[in-house]
């Protein structure tokens, strides 16, 4: 979990024993994510220019374009490789495996957005990444560009064929095979890292901030996009009545929470 305590960038590990850790970065500005690695060890990126705390090498951050810099960036760990997504001034995003690759770019963000309107999740081999994206042009950013998502591996950015693209994308959950969640005319719509649709509560969204997060995911690590996928989804939602927890297929709470 990550935010802001006493106006500072936050992040914590919460254990199912209660206990964790936390790491307080040495930066201003918003914390962009947080990776945990297999000793258990937070390493929080976020600020601009971007930076990972603890330690991290800055010349991982480097821009390729020195007249085009970067000024965030995020890293995610699908399994034991990290990789990393760069936003530069420009608007366009590059991704690139830790220490081994050089910074591959991709699709660009559109006119007016900024990167908080971008979801990241890590995937077994690299990542994928999910916003109002349009594929490179020459001129920065794009008008009229709907939701869209990316993936990107092995030195190659592709765009997911959706099924059914949401209005906006709110969450990712990182997985060897992960999971995005927006909403759709008000409703959850959750898809899997193919872009077909999972299993959704039937919840009307406040319409002021539909907002879905994906808590946890049971289940098969591969195959969630093939039909009768034994998968189930623990979903944080903010509904007209308050925020609701829900398990897809089966919902968990039916009423608001705190």
């Amino acid at each position: 979990m990550w935010g802001r305590r006493e106006d500072r960038p936050f992040a914590a590990a919460v254990l199912p024993t209660g206990k964790g850790g936390e790491v307080l970065p040495p930066w201003q500005g918003r914390v962009s994510g947080v990776l945990q690695d297999d000793a258990g060890d937070l390493h929080v990126t976020g600020g601009r220019p971007p930076r990972t705390h603890p330690g991290g090498d800055a010349a991982e951050w480097a821009a390729a374009d020195e007249s085009d810099p970067y000024v965030t960036g995020w890293v995610v760990m699908g399994d034991e490789d990290p990789c990393n997504l760069a936003l530069s001034a420009s608007g366009r995003l590059h991704a690139y495996e830790y220490g081994g690759e050089t910074p591959q770019p991709g699709p660009r963000l559109a006119a007016g957005q900024t990167e908080e309107d971008l979801v990241v999740a890590g995937r077994e081999i690299g990542l994928v990444v999910a916003g109002r994206l349009a594929p490179d042009a020459t001129a920065p950013g794009t008008d009229g560009v709907g939701a869209s998502a990316w993936s990107y591996a092995n030195g190659e950015w592709a765009q997911i064929s959706v099924v059914d693209a949401p209005d906006g994308w709110t969450d990712s959950y990182t997985r060897w095979e992960p999971v995005l969640a927006g909403h759709r005319e008000g409703r959850p719509l959750v898809l899997s890292h193919a872009g077909t649709p999972l299993p959704a509560p039937r919840v009307d969204l406040d319409p002021a901030h539909p907002h879905v997060c994906v808590a946890h995911v049971d289940g098969e690590p591969y195959g969630s996009e093939e039909p009768g996928w034994g998968g189930r989804l623990v979903l944080v939602v903010q509904a007209v009545d308050g925020v609701r927890v829900a398990a897809a297929p089966e919902r968990l709470d039916d009423g608001p929470g705190a």
